[in-house]
């Protein structure tokens, strides 16, 4: 009778412990800018001309810089970046942020950028605190104890906050921004 209560409680544990060990999974590390095939359309999209036309596009517009008006429109009054391709560029368009200061040949944080690009104003808007030049992108979430009535309805989702605006751009007049993007605590 021992045996057999010591034997079932051997089984429930070795139950609780086996999925954690056979499911583990190990971080690659970084990958390298060479021999990867990131951003590169999935053998069932290159088998179509019609699939892979529609990729081509979409990429193309992934990496297309938006304005806010002109030939190019798609900039709201408030972003983190102008173009999607801009924070997902490491190894390829459409992976994770740039690898910057890691590999030779890779530039600045693109976020860290943005003004001496002339994406923002300098007089409207400021790098945040946590935005570095040779580090990664990043984006500011709402705190989780913050409330819809605390925050303004168009921001109550509790998701990605933007950090600059289009106010002071020439090329938004008519969608200035009265408020700040983001306001910071730091």
């Amino acid at each position: 009778m021992k045996t057999t209560k010591l034997a079932s409680v051997l089984v429930f544990f070795a139950a609780l412990f086996f999925p954690g060990i056979a499911l583990a999974q190990t971080d690659p590390g970084v990958r390298s800018t060479t021999g990867v095939n990131a951003g590169q359309p999935l053998a069932s999209v290159t088998a179509s001309p019609n699939d892979l036309a529609f990729f081509q596009t979409g990429l193309g517009q992934f990496n297309e810089h938006q304005t806010v008006t002109g030939n190019n429109p798609g900039l709201g009054p408030r972003f983190n970046l102008d173009s999607c391709g801009a924070c997902h560029s490491q190894p390829a368009p459409g992976g994770t942020s740039p690898a910057s200061g890691i590999f030779p040949n890779v530039g600045p944080n693109p976020q860290s950028q943005v003004i001496a690009n002339g994406v923002v104003n300098g007089s409207t808007n400021t790098i945040p605190y946590f935005v570095l030049a040779n580090g990664p992108v990043r984006e500011a979430r709402s705190h989780s104890s913050l409330t819809a009535s605390a925050i303004p309805t168009e921001r109550a989702q509790r998701g990605v906050e933007d950090l600059f605006t289009v106010s002071g751009r020439s090329d938004a007049a008519a969608a200035a921004c009265s408020s700040p993007a983001l306001i910071l605590r730091g």
